[in-house]
């Protein structure tokens, strides 16, 4: 918002919703001002009403003119760098087109050309975890990983750390009562690993941790390699942060 908008929590400002209320004042039915500021969830002053839409209509006429200014340029390293971070930090495709001013279409590609994993949207998230792992990238596909590796989980679509190979040797530990060959098995090397999970830590037992994660294991072709991402700028500090 510009500097003398200042926005208060209960207030519902978001892209979507002014756009719904300039297109129910254009419809040509009755739609007051008293009605937008309600939809807005404001106190009724048409004032701040009028200051809020122009507002909104100022940075939509920004946008397309920096999307026109950009269009037809290939992607910069930086457009490049922040697509990856982004998406992988799960990201909709559309907040990262409006913050590069770049087209969904141009994201897309972008995501295609480097070898990006996909993400599920958030809608089928839960139905692609239970029913069905990602497709990696080619780029991506590895056979072996060494202990500690960053890696990405196919079936959490996620940062994943790898702890240990589960060999045989590992299984003769006490605890394991059925000892098996996993790579005669599954044609796979078998890993110990932990799924990281980003969030708030500071009221909890563990204040001073920053990334938490939770134990499983996953078969080296549910895993992918994080090594090209390098290439473009992209490291595990940004990943995790």
């Amino acid at each position: 918002m510009r500097r003398g908008i200042k926005r208060k929590d209960h207030e519902k400002l978001s892209e979507k919703n002014i756009q719904e209320t300039i297109e129910l004042m254009g419809s040509g039915k009755p739609f007051t001002k008293k009605e937008a500021c309600q939809k807005l969830n404001i106190a009724y002053n048409t004032t701040r009403l009028s200051n809020i839409l122009a507002d909104y209509q100022d940075k939509i006429d920004f946008r397309e003119k920096r999307k026109s200014q950009n269009r037809g340029k290939p992607a910069t390293f930086y457009e490049t760098t922040e697509t990856i971070i982004q998406y992988l930090n799960q990201e909709p495709i559309s907040l990262i087109a409006s913050s590069l001013f770049r087209s969904p279409s141009f994201v897309r590609g972008i995501l295609d050309r480097v070898g990006v994993p996909e993400i599920p949207s958030k809608e089928n998230r839960s139905k692609v975890y239970h029913h069905k792992f990602a497709l990696l990238p080619d780029i991506m596909v590895g056979t072996i990983f060494e202990p500690y590796e960053w890696a990405w989980s196919a079936k959490h679509h996620g940062l994943v750390k790898v702890i240990e190979e589960i060999t045989i040797e590992y299984q003769n530990k006490p605890g394991y009562l059925t000892v098996r060959d996993y790579e005669k098995i599954h044609g796979s090397k078998l890993y110990d690993i932990m799924v990281a999970h980003k969030g708030d830590f500071s009221k909890t037992y563990f204040p001073h941790i920053k990334i938490g994660g939770t134990s499983d294991v996953s078969l080296a072709y549910d895993l992918g390699k994080l090594d090209h991402f390098r290439d473009y700028g992209v490291s595990i500090e940004r990943l995790l942060a």
